[in-house]
């Protein structure tokens, strides 16, 4: 029980950090245009 819970938590912090990221880049992009 507790590996899933910590898989899934290790999960949704991966996809917010994926998105943190890609809104790093345009933000960055749209900086430099």
């Amino acid at each position: 029980m507790v590996q899933v819970c910590h898989g899934a938590l290790f999960f949704a912090f991966g996809i917010k950090w994926q998105i943190f990221t890609f809104e790093r880049m345009c933000l960055t992009s749209l900086h430099l245009k």
